[in-house]
């Protein structure tokens, strides 16, 4: 299914406006907003509308690969650093989405940054120099992009990033007008339920809550409510984050999208023994017959969740 930008903000109809324009114009572009704001799926947008659309597009996140990976993926390898000959994304001629670029290790940015500026590299130091042809469209969140004292991406690479045509897409939390469009939408197209207009008790479009929910991962976690509140009833959804946790990987993996497995199970299991423990009135050797814990194990988890 193409990918569909929903919403009135004023920042997604600017982004709508200029979209084909620009996924035309073949140059490589920077994509920036919070966790979860969509991203991607306006990376995806651009590369079906540009001029490799009949092509496979290329995704790598670096949040979730190692060094190697990285460095592999990105420029490639052949023998003798290799077994075999494998080639980089930034060498094929089509659209190369590199999400969460500030997570590439330093000496990669570094890296990749000449090989855009120069359009060749090697894939070793002592092999052939070889042609970037890929556009490539980055995406990064807004406080690694704006705030350098923060930020983990080196000072080439953010000088390269803000010369690029760029689409900033606003927090959820900023465009709440937009939830009521979003939530019918997915609804439909990706519950599958017959009738995408919410009913008018519905929480979500409650005003208060609209204002106070803080939608920490945007419109990842406004999906997951979707899916738990088929089940859970709203309460559940607010005062317990391992459900929500739960269907946001479902409803990544459902989109053929990724996630930190890691990260993910750890909250629901911070949760879950958080819920334990107040279950046995905050006595750790109880919670650790009820988990099947030893204590130290359960107080090495509490130390690594208060750290």
């Amino acid at each position: 299914m193409t990918p569909k930008l929903i919403g009135t903000h004023p920042e997604i109809r600017c982004i709508r406006r200029t979209l084909v324009a620009l996924a035309n114009s073949g140059t490589h572009i920077l994509i920036f907003g919070e966790p979860g704001v969509g991203k991607t799926l306006v990376g995806r947008l651009i590369h079906s509308l540009g001029p490799h659309r009949q092509l496979l597009l290329r995704s790598l996140n670096f949040a979730l690969i190692t060094e190697r990976d990285q460095r592999i993926a990105l420029f490639g390898s052949e023998p003798p650093d290799s077994s075999t000959e494998r080639e980089g994304f930034i060498e094929a001629p089509t659209t190369c989405l590199l999400r969460n670029i500030e997570h590439a290790m330093p000496h990669i940015q570094q890296r990749l940054v000449d090989a855009l500026v120069h359009r060749e590299f090697c894939r070793t130091p002592a092999g052939p120099l070889r042609k970037v042809q890929s556009r490539i469209i980055f995406t990064t969140s807004e406080a690694d992009f704006r705030k350098p004292y923060v930020s983990r991406l080196i000072v080439p690479l953010r000088d390269f990033l803000r010369r690029l045509p760029k689409f900033i897409i606003p927090p959820l939390r900023e465009r709440v007008q937009d939830i009521p469009l979003l939530a019918a939408h997915y609804r439909k197209h990706s519950l599958g339920l017959p009738n995408p207009a919410l009913p008018p008790d519905d929480i979500l479009l409650s005003a208060d809550f609209l204002k106070v929910y803080p939608w920490r991962e945007n419109i990842t976690e406004l999906k997951a409510c979707l899916r738990t509140s088929l089940v859970h009833s709203h309460a559940d959804i607010l005062c317990q984050r391992e459900r929500l946790e739960f269907e946001k990987m479902m409803t990544l993996l459902d989109e053929g999208d990724d996630f930190p497995l890691r990260q993910s199970t750890g909250l629901i299991e911070e949760t879950i023994l958080q819920h334990v423990l107040t279950a046995c009135g905050g006595n750790q050797i109880l919670a650790s017959r009820a988990t099947g814990l030893s204590t130290g194990a359960l107080q090495s988890r509490q130390r690594r969740k208060n750290a």
